[in-house]
């Protein structure tokens, strides 16, 4: 009989699994939770109850054109919503999404934003960015230890090789939530890919 101890290792974690299997199968679409948003909080409502779409999570903006009530309704229907602020400061205190585009948050109020959620409900802080700007996002939130990022990459469905090539640009401290991919015109909603299992889950 050995006297030698075994070490017990703590099994993997949803998100190291899917890691796991994004390296396997580049190729492959991505897996994860649908997420929708729109300024006109009637057009994802239309666009549910048409059954053309079927998400897990909807987002809107409460300093553009959502009220409370807007967000009530999708929560009585068993929907996880998504707040997402525009304007400098940022609303911390009610929104767990900075837009960092243009016409939108400022570099220093995407960074007051981040800091400020992070103090109020940690853990919790995002940033929102088109691809093309994720390096300026990564210098702006500099030293900041965690924060999730949710990208815009457009217009297809993301592979997890586009997955892994978004992750490859990240700073320190960012990890990504989601994956922005599509813009439907007709429907006015955009269409997001939620990747990691821990982000906005209540």
């Amino acid at each position: 009989m050995s006297t030698q101890t075994e070490t017990t290792q703590a099994p993997p974690t949803l998100a190291e699994l899917n890691e796991q299997a994004e390296a396997i199968t580049p190729n492959s679409l991505a897996i994860g939770r649908m997420m929708v948003d729109s300024v006109n909080p009637d057009a994802i409502q239309r666009a549910i109850q048409s059954g053309a779409i079927k998400p897990d999570l909807v987002a809107g903006y409460p300093d553009f054109g959502w009220a409370p009530e807007d967000f009530q309704l999708f929560q009585r229907h068993n929907y996880n919503t998504v707040r997402i602020t525009q304007h400098d400061p940022g609303d911390w205190r009610s929104c767990a999404v900075g837009d960092y585009e243009t016409g939108a948050l400022t570099a220093l109020g995407l960074r007051t934003y981040i800091v400020a959620r992070a103090a109020f409900r940690p853990h919790t802080q995002t940033a929102y960015a088109s691809f093309d700007r994720l390096s300026r996002v990564g210098s702006i939130l500099s030293g900041i230890p965690f924060y999730w990022v949710w990208v815009a990459w457009w217009p297809d469905y993301p592979t997890n090789a586009e997955i892994a090539e978004i992750r490859a640009q990240l700073r320190p401290g960012a990890r990504l939530a989601g994956v922005q991919y599509r813009n439907n015109q007709a429907l006015d909603i955009d269409l997001s890919l939620i990747i990691d299992p821990d982000w906005q889950r209540t």
